[in-house]
């Protein structure tokens, strides 16, 4: 996440640019809707992701395709949106991400 946020610090101002790569934990639903005839059984699926990295709150958004190639193997490709919420001098401030999503799903 590209971070930019000021304050002050020892009675100057500081003004912070960082790219924070976090590590981060939670919770995901996902909802895999029946498959669409007209597109050749493709389906359609979204995921909400809540969860929290060391700076603050994070949530993910997720919605995209889901094809499978066989009874136990697809491939999905989609859009992520990511919100962090991070905090700095009693302040709060929030970066948002968006990205592509893309893989394999295999059941056993």
């Amino acid at each position: 996440f590209m971070q930019r946020y000021s304050g002050e610090v020892k009675g100057r101002i500081a003004d912070v640019k960082q790219n924070y790569l976090a590590f981060w934990g939670g919770a995901a639903a996902r909802y895999l809707a029946e498959p669409v005839d007209w597109l050749d059984g493709v389906q359609p699926y979204g995921k909400l992701f809540l969860g929290s990295t060391y700076l603050g709150p994070l949530m993910k958004e997720e919605m995209g395709l889901q094809y499978f190639i066989s009874k136990d193997f697809a491939m999905f490709f989609g859009v992520e949106l990511s919100h962090l919420a991070y905090f700095f001098k009693e302040k709060t401030f929030f970066s948002n991400k968006f990205g592509t999503t893309y893989g394999v799903v295999i059941k056993f």
